[in-house]
């Protein structure tokens, strides 16, 4: 059984192309280790997903507070004007 810090290598290209195409014909073998790939892929993609949706409100808040902060404010519409 292939462990998930393997799957990890082959998601994010990290093996050397000969274990690269011994692990893709390994998944050809086993539907279990498609499986388990496919499911790693998908926690990755989470993962990808939940980082993007934290880093969307941080770039929020930061809008706020220089939105309040009125020298800054002050600036942006004088560059818009």
């Amino acid at each position: 059984m292939h462990d998930i810090a393997e799957i990890d290598r082959y998601l994010l290209h990290a093996m050397p192309e000969a274990e690269k195409r011994q692990f893709e014909a390994e998944c050809a073998l086993r539907p279990d280790l498609r499986r388990q790939v496919t499911h790693q892929r998908q926690a990755h993609r989470m993962v990808r997903w939940f980082a993007r949706d934290a880093r969307r409100e941080k770039l929020r808040d930061l809008h706020e507070v220089l939105l309040t902060e009125p020298t800054f404010r002050q600036t942006i519409e004088e560059i818009f004007r």
